[in-house]
């Protein structure tokens, strides 16, 4: 006994219709420590260290967006 397989039903190779995309966090994330040390941040210590939370990770984008914000409202 051999079993149908109907090819006309089959997917065609390379579909990708039944698989859940998956998120990918590739930015790496740093704690406020980190920035606190980094020669790029030097002259933004002070701010940085009332800016950045303690126990949270921050990726280089969300600090740059946090000390923008800040300088911004600031003027």
């Amino acid at each position: 006994m051999s079993k149908n397989k109907n090819k006309n039903n089959a997917e065609p190779a390379g579909t990708v219709e039944n698989i859940e995309p998956v998120a990918v966090d590739s930015e790496k994330k740093f704690t406020k420590s980190a920035f606190l040390m980094a020669k790029k941040y030097k002259g933004k210590r002070d701010l940085l260290g009332v800016l950045l939370k303690d126990d949270v990770r921050y990726s280089n984008e969300e600090v740059e967006t946090l000390v923008d914000n800040y300088l911004k409202k600031e003027n």
